[in-house]
């Protein structure tokens, strides 16, 4: 959730508009690290937003990039 490239922190910094602009919008982030520190940098309503799936497998990872709207 720290990986620099990954830009958690920016796309946090974005979910507020992009909440506004699709109500019920969730966000699954997949990757190992600490949610609970994640999550206590972000606003409740983003935090509310997320889905921390913690590490995942290269077949779970492929379903889950099958299965949503926009990556």
């Amino acid at each position: 959730m720290h990986e620099p490239r990954k830009g958690l922190p920016g796309l946090a910094a974005a979910l507020p508009q992009v909440l506004r602009e699709v109500p019920g919008l969730r966000v699954l982030v997949a990757a190992p690290g600490d949610a609970g520190e994640v999550r206590e940098g972000m606003t409740p309503e983003v935090a509310r937003a997320c889905e921390f799936l913690g590490a995942v497998s290269d077949d779970d990872k492929a379903r889950l990039l099958r299965s949503v709207d926009a990556y």
